[in-house]
């Protein structure tokens, strides 16, 4: 629910009439208790002020900095907290709104350069529906996912579906701590919507034996914990599931330890996986991951590396190592040039070989829950002494409350 607040009043270029557009938060000094500091016995959390907003779609970020010094303000008491959370939080409405729902719908445009073609389709449709029947502590959450495919009939819009998760979720724990079970994918690395990038194709292949990743998730039981910059979730890996291999018996961990930083917007973060299926002919999986994304001014720059090992049978071994870029340059309120490139020194299937992929374009939010995104790009593959070229212009329509 905080991302949902924050993506409608900061992710958006315009501010529309025909649509109740919120707007930006004033800066602290503005609001109600940074005017009139918290007394004991004056005010009650009970009836909290409403937000200040203010007019225009990008405010001065300079306003929001840390000059206030309210991060090195510890409250009190409970009450002494509440009396800075405004009356519209999230924090506030969640014992209130038992039921909360969200959508998700990614259309495609794509053009083939080598070979040329033209293909118009519905790429994802993801329904989620949360449930916290104690309003505050317990969640539980269904997730499904809906697939479109390039070459289906015109008349048959969705290819397939499938539970993209379903999981229980006790979080809003001391040290801002949480624990959950269930059918999920956990997070391995710099996670992204693209699923034909070259990280995410190869992490599938290392997982699963395919590069589709749309449908995998796990029977997996977490703990985590994010008291401040640092972070860290550890996952106890009961089954692998998204194929058609139902007598699978992956088991195994993984975690990731990480921080987030104010500075430079800053964050990195460390995965490690290793899982085996259990049965007569072993699978035996290990990924490493390290990942990290910074901002300065106008450019987002992420970075990842990525080492990859699935050993199938006694007889065939594949390791393979990925090294990936993301460039964003800020060209005005939420509009940006984007740019990718990744290197890897084996081919996507982990086999002897090399790949390389690179991408250029651009992407706007436009309004809220309105992303757009066109780019163009090429891949190249060597499998055997064999090298194979690929182009494209693509285009997506991405929808999401």
């Amino acid at each position: 629910m905080y991302g949902k607040w924050n993506e409608d009043r900061w992710l958006r270029s315009f501010a529309a009439e025909f649509m109740p557009t919120p707007k930006p938060p004033a800066p602290f000094k503005s609001q109600p208790w940074g005017k009139d500091p918290f007394a004991k016995g004056k005010q009650s959390p009970t009836t909290p002020a409403k937000v200040v907003d203010i007019n225009g779609v990008e405010p001065p970020e300079h306003l929001y900095d840390r000059r206030d010094g309210l991060e090195k303000i510890t409250s009190e008491s409970r009450t002494e907290w509440a009396y800075q959370v405004p009356e519209e939080d999230p924090w506030r409405r969640m014992e209130a709104q038992r039921i909360t729902g969200g959508g998700d719908v990614r259309w495609q445009v794509y053009k083939g350069l080598t070979p040329e073609r033209w293909l118009s389709f519905l790429m994802s449709a993801d329904l989620g529906l949360e449930v916290r029947p104690t309003g505050r502590y317990l969640r539980m959450v269904w997730e499904g996912r809906y697939l479109g495919s390039p070459t289906a009939a015109k008349d048959r819009v969705l290819s397939s579906s499938a539970t993209r998760s379903l999981y229980a979720m006790v979080d809003d724990l001391p040290y801002a701590s949480y624990v959950m079970a269930g059918y999920y994918r956990p997070l391995i690395g710099n996670m992204t919507a693209d699923h034909t990038s070259l990280p995410q194709m190869m992490t599938s292949m290392a997982l699963q034996d395919s590069a589709r990743a749309q449908t995998l998730l796990f029977n997996a039981v977490s703990v985590g914990s994010s008291p401040n910059v640092p972070f860290l979730n550890v996952h106890i890996i009961n089954k692998r599931l998204g194929s058609a291999d139902a007598d699978d018996k992956t088991r195994g961990f993984a975690f990731n330890l990480g921080g987030r930083f104010v500075t430079l917007g800053g964050a990195v973060n460390y995965t490690y996986w290793r899982t085996n299926d259990e049965r007569s002919e072993n699978t035996r999986i290990e990924i490493h991951s390290l990942n990290g994304s910074f901002k300065v001014q106008r450019f987002i720059t992420s970075l990842e590396a990525l080492s990859l090992a699935r050993d199938e049978t006694s007889t065939e071994f594949r390791r393979g190592g990925v090294v990936a870029m993301q460039e964003a340059v800020q060209l005005w309120r939420e509009i940006y040039a984007i740019a990718e490139a990744a290197y890897a020194n084996t081919a996507v299937t982990l086999r002897p070989g090399w790949g390389t992929q690179w991408r250029v374009g651009a992407r706007a939010f436009l309004l809220p829950g309105i992303d757009l995104t066109a780019t163009y790009g090429a891949d190249k593959q060597r499998v055997s002494g064999d090298i194979t070229n690929s182009s494209a212009l693509s285009g997506q329509i991405h929808v999401f409350f």
